[in-house]
């Protein structure tokens, strides 16, 4: 599935596509409860480190999240029963990409943030969690798009 990265330490930047069915409330860490509504949820992160910090080592933690304690905002969405990791999308890079991908699908005008500040602690963006009620592979198409747009070649692993 992620075996396409030729360097284990390979670094980049990430979209994990998380749906959820039914509205459902989830509790995540210190921001509290906050209602999902039906549809996916993007979330923007990066990988720029080694072993467990490169981009193989972030996705293949989120690929076996269930193995782990809560510890990033995206931890306690994957972990709720009623969500899902249904696809990702990620691209190979050495600079720091995430707020500047985070940034370019809030302009988009197709993703509306779905939590403040979640995953964003750490730099000034208003979020780095997104929302749309378009279907999976639409949501896949425009994530493509922006990528793109940002000089970046999209690879996707499709999970169900």
């Amino acid at each position: 599935m992620l075996y396409d990265i030729s360097f284990p330490n390979a670094k980049g930047v990430y979209t994990l596509l998380v749906r959820t069915r039914s509205l459902c409330k989830v509790h995540i860490g210190r921001l509290g409860e906050h209602i999902l509504k039906p549809g996916t949820y993007i979330y923007v992160g990066s990988a720029l480190g080694k072993g467990s910090t490169s981009i193989k080592g972030r996705l293949s933690r989120y690929l076996s999240i269930h193995c782990h304690k809560t510890y990033w905002h995206i931890d306690w969405l994957l972990l709720h029963p009623r969500t899902s990791l249904n696809a990702i999308v990620y691209a190979l890079c050495s600079k720091r990409m995430e707020c500047i991908l985070a940034n370019a699908i809030l302009r988009s005008g197709k993703f509306k943030i779905a939590i403040k500040h979640f995953g964003s602690s750490d730099c000034s963006c208003p979020s780095h969690l997104f929302f749309t009620k378009d279907e999976l592979n639409v949501a896949i198409l425009n994530l493509i798009e922006i990528y793109e747009r940002l000089n970046l070649t999209p690879k996707i692993v499709r999970l169900k």
